[in-house]
């Protein structure tokens, strides 16, 4: 399938089949009513327009791997902060909860069990998001946060199929080609998989947009930070050593370039490294 054959397969409606085996996933991962589910309620929690520290502070406080990882991002260099983070309070007031939600659905990709290649693009993928958003005017954290888990319906897949589904992506040419294939073995692609986890935990439907549509071709895509999500996407291919699959300059107005990136990689580089410590 074409580029825009593989973004429509996304839009297709899913069989009673499919729709079962997407359940199953996120039942897999976790992510089910917030009344059965740890990673629920940090979720719901952080959703609520009550939201309160005080309650997510005794959440995190269950689930040690994930507090750690926000502590650990409290002190990562992102924060570039002059003194040690050691308490969880502090870290949730220095993180805020939209980094914390982010880090909640990272968790739930169980980054720990998927191929590194795999944790290292979406890394890649956040950053770079990122930059091009800030060169466009859009978004910068929701870019970093739509770019960061537009794949967790890969890992979640990985996570349910384990070998079979890293056999079909390594028969996938380019990042872009993937949903057809997807869509031929399972009825379902990864974007179907991420949309409706971020549906379940009421993300901003911006955020939703933008994390389900980066396979989209440029010209169906309206809004700023879609698009540099999207461009973002691209730009984590290549610094893989993929070939663009997206005119960069056409897709922002200019904003982002093969120069822009020339400027930009090294940081994007250091910065995906340093948050892939936060996940070990």
């Amino acid at each position: 399938m074409s580029e825009v054959d593989a973004a429509e397969v996304a839009e297709v409606a899913l069989t009673d089949e499919a729709a079962r085996f997407l359940d199953e996933i996120l039942v897999e991962a976790g992510m089910v009513s917030s009344d059965q589910s740890q990673y629920g309620r940090i979720l719901a929690e952080l959703g609520s327009p009550d939201g309160s520290a005080a309650r997510l502070e005794r959440l995190l406080i269950r689930d040690q791997g994930l507090s750690a990882r926000v502590l650990r991002l409290a002190n990562s260099a992102s924060y570039g902060l002059s003194r040690s983070v050691t308490s969880l309070q502090s870290a949730i007031t220095i993180v805020g909860f939209t980094s914390i939600r982010t880090l909640t659905m990272a968790s739930a990709m169980a980054w720990d069990r998927i191929p590194e290649r795999w944790s290292e693009f979406s890394l890649l993928h956040a950053y770079a998001a990122e930059s091009v958003a800030w060169q466009m005017g859009a978004p910068r954290q929701e870019a970093f946060s739509a770019g960061l888990l537009a794949d967790m319906g890969r890992s979640l897949l990985y996570k349910v199929t384990e070998a079979g589904y890293e056999l079909l992506s390594d028969l996938a040419e380019h990042p872009d080609s993937l949903p057809s294939l997807e869509f031929s073995a399972y009825g379902l692609t990864h974007q179907h998989i991420t949309r409706e986890a971020f549906l379940r935990w009421h993300f901003p439907e911006p955020l939703v947009q933008a994390a389900a549509c980066h396979h989209e071709s440029i010209d169906q895509i309206n809004d700023p930070l879609t698009m540099a999500v999207r461009v973002g996407h691209d730009v984590a291919a290549v610094l893989q050593g993929g070939d663009p699959h997206v005119d960069w300059a056409t897709a922002t107005g200019g904003h982002f370039t093969e120069v822009h990136l020339d400027m930009f990689e090294g940081a994007i580089r250091a910065q995906a490294s340093d948050l892939a410590s936060v996940f070990a």
